[in-house]
């Protein structure tokens, strides 16, 4: 690879975060970005139905749904509170609210069907959780099956075809303070191109509109923000995503020829559950379709 891409390494600087506090997202950043994406409406509405039962009926509650209300409300906080947000990746951290949110959207259900006439009673729980279950069980198997094309994948294959070298702003492996240590100046004169992951990205943009950031976070948001105006191609999948799986990637034309991003969205074309967009952007001087 070219020896740009020694440079995120060698140059590289740690401990640095984003700074986004629990206040600074109305304590919805674990909710937007894993229990919703990850859940479904279906079965989140649901959690969040049983959830509110328990809490407005307390001394009715079992005592069992009311020590699980209170474990999920400190786990939840106990996430979004920190400030090192969205890193690490708070997703794998919620795995464990699986079965919590299961027992709330049962629990919920069973409310509902005790007020209905006995007679329909079994088919209406049989009903009412099959709709909640469905939507979620049907997305995973989604994702599942589009794991041989995952975005990351497919870009790498699409990396291969590039005549110029492609330098990875964020491999998957390597912690989030590698990324962007160089003056986008000094990075858009590299030949080839650069890939960014646009979840990452989205958050950087996102975090300059906060306070408390530290001056090095905000420096690299500038190169983010540069570079997601450059002509590049995106990758996203319309098998869906959630945590880091199939996350929209973009490669970006620095030195390289934004044509091949063209040539390489035409060959690439048929990928399963991909869609490959052009984003025409502008050079580094400005120039360029808007």
């Amino acid at each position: 690879m070219h020896s740009a891409a020694g440079q995120f390494s060698d140059h590289s600087l740690s401990g640095h975060l984003i700074v986004l506090c629990g206040w600074q997202s109305n304590f919805l950043f674990t909710w937007t970005a894993n229990f919703w994406p990850g859940l479904r409406a279906p079965l989140a509405l649901a959690r969040l139905a049983g959830a509110l039962l328990v809490a407005t009926q307390w001394r009715a509650s079992p005592p069992v749904l009311r020590r699980l209300l209170i474990f999920a409300a400190v786990w939840y906080l106990l996430h979004e509170l920190p400030p090192m947000k969205p890193y690490p990746e708070g997703a794998r951290h919620m795995t464990v609210m699986a079965a919590v949110f299961a027992v709330f959207a049962a629990y919920a259900a069973e409310w509902l069907v005790e007020r209905l006439p006995a007679r329909s009673r079994s088919f209406a729980l049989i009903a009412m959780i099959a709709a909640i279950a469905i939507v979620p069980a049907f997305f995973s198997y989604r994702l599942v099956q589009s794991a041989p094309d995952d975005t990351q994948l497919v870009v790498r294959r699409i990396g291969a075809t590039l005549a110029e070298p492609v330098i990875w702003a964020k491999p998957a492996t390597t912690e989030p303070s590698r990324e962007l240590a160089r003056p986008i100046e000094e990075i858009e004169q590299w030949p080839g191109f650069i890939v960014l992951n646009e979840l990452f990205a989205e958050h950087y943009l996102e975090a300059l509109t906060l306070r408390g950031q530290q001056r090095i976070m905000r420096e690299r948001t500038k190169s983010y923000e540069a570079l997601m105006k450059r002509p590049s191609l995106r990758v996203t999948s319309t098998a869906g995503s959630v945590a880091l799986r199939n996350v929209p990637h973009r490669i970006v034309a620095l030195g390289g020829d934004p044509a091949a991003l063209a040539a390489a969205a035409e060959r690439f074309a048929d990928e399963p559950d991909i869609k490959l967009d052009v984003v025409p952007g502008q050079t580094a001087a400005g120039s360029g379709d808007p």
